[in-house]
C-alpha cells in the first residue's frame, strides 16, 4: 500500500509538470492577435482590416528607367530613379470582388539620374491616386496614375525647355512582411512634355522599374 500510495502521488505531480509544461508562458498579445486577424481577414467587421480610411503610408523606392523611341522620342536613354512617397487612403475597403478594395492619394517627389547616353538629370513632384485591390492575403496588388511638374536638362533633341510636366501609371504589387511594412514592386509608364510651352515638344516616353519597402503607419 505504501508504494502504491508513492506512485500514485508521483504520477500526480508528473502529470501537473506536463500541464505546465504544455501551457504557454505568456499569453499571445492583443497586438500579434490584431496583426494575424488583419492580415488574414474574414471576420465580419472589415473596418478593423488593415485597409482603413485616413491610413498613411510611406515608401521609399528606388528603380531603373528606360526610354522607348515612341510617341516622338529620339533618343533611347537609361536612368537610376529615386522615389521616396507618402500616402493616405481615402476609404476603407468597398466594393465586391474583382473590385473590391481602397482608393488611397499619394504625393511623390522623384529624382531621375540619366547615365545613357549621358549624364543629364531631372526632379519632379507628382499627386496619383491608387487603387489598392482587396484579397485577402499578404499580396496586394494595385493600380495608380497621376501627374505633376518636373525640372530637367535632358534638353534635346526631345524637349525645349527646362521646365516640364509629367504624367506617369501603372501597376505593382505590395507583399506584406506584418501588418506595419511591405516589400513593394512596380511599373510604371512615365512621359515628360512641355505641353507645347516651347519648341520642340516630342516628349520622352519611359519604362519605370521600381522596388522598394513601405511602411503603413498607426
Amino acid at each position: 500500500m505504501t508504494k502504491s500510495r508513492v506512485l500514485l502521488v508521483a504520477t500526480i505531480i508528473l502529470l501537473g509538470q506536463t500541464v505546465n509544461i504544455a501551457s504557454p508562458l505568456e499569453p499571445e498579445s492583443p497586438e500579434n492577435q490584431e496583426s494575424k486577424a488583419q492580415l488574414k481577414p474574414g471576420g465580419e467587421d472589415e473596418n478593423q482590416e488593415w485597409m482603413r480610411a485616413w491610413l498613411q503610408e510611406i515608401a521609399v523606392m528606388i528603380g531603373y528607367g528606360l526610354s522607348h523611341e515612341i510617341l516622338g522620342t529620339k533618343e533611347v536613354r537609361q536612368y537610376f530613379i529615386l522615389n521616396p512617397r507618402w500616402g493616405i487612403f481615402l476609404t476603407g475597403v468597398m466594393g465586391k470582388v474583382p473590385y473590391k478594395g481602397a482608393l488611397e492619394f499619394l504625393v511623390e517627389p522623384i529624382a531621375m539620374f540619366q547615365f545613357e547616353p549621358d549624364n543629364r538629370y531631372a526632379f519632379g513632384l507628382s499627386a496619383l491616386l491608387r487603387y489598392n485591390f482587396w484579397t485577402g492575403s499578404r499580396v496586394t496588388p494595385f493600380f495608380d496614375a497621376g501627374g505633376g511638374v518636373m525640372w530637367t536638362d535632358f534638353g534635346l533633341p526631345e524637349q525645349g525647355s527646362e521646365f516640364n510636366f509629367q504624367v506617369q501609371g501603372g501597376p505593382g504589387l505590395h507583399v506584406h512582411l506584418s501588418l506595419r511594412t511591405a516589400l513593394t514592386a512596380q511599373y510604371r509608364f512615365h512621359h515628360i512634355s512641355n505641353a507645347h510651352t516651347d519648341v520642340p515638344n516630342f516628349g520622352i516616353n519611359s519604362s519605370l522599374f521600381l522596388v522598394g519597402a513601405t511602411f503603413f503607419l498607426k
